[in-house]
């Protein structure tokens, strides 16, 4: 579970720096270097506990703004439908579900998630 937690979170990170390119809003690099130290560090091996609450708070923080985006994107949906809000949307339903699903297990096997 750990290697697909740091893949995931290199994949969040890749979408955040993407989001941060095309629209330019500053809130949206936090994200991707936080995913991307979260990763780093679960890959390496590292084990702390400020690892532990990176991982927490890094999943929590990229919880709320992957649903922040469904429901940006939903409300965009509303006014003009476009072919790319229906990725956007469907993706960051993804994201969260996935973040949801992860957040469970560490929550249920606190004790071997982070162990390798």
């Amino acid at each position: 579970m750990k290697k697909f937690t740091s893949i995931f979170l290199i994949f969040l990170g890749i979408y955040w720096l993407i989001s941060f390119i095309q629209q330019g809003y500053f809130w949206s690099i936090i994200p991707a270097l936080i995913s991307f130290l979260t990763s780093f560090l679960l890959l390496s091996n590292y084990f702390s506990n400020l690892l532990e609450k990176l991982l927490i708070s890094s999943l929590v923080y990229n919880l709320i703004l992957t649903s922040y985006q469904v429901y940006v994107s939903t409300s965009v949906l509303l006014f003009r439908p476009l072919p790319i809000e229906f990725f956007i949307v469907g993706l960051n339903v993804v994201f969260s579900i996935l973040l949801l699903f992860i957040l469970r297990r560490y929550y249920l096997n606190k004790s071997n998630f982070l162990t390798p």
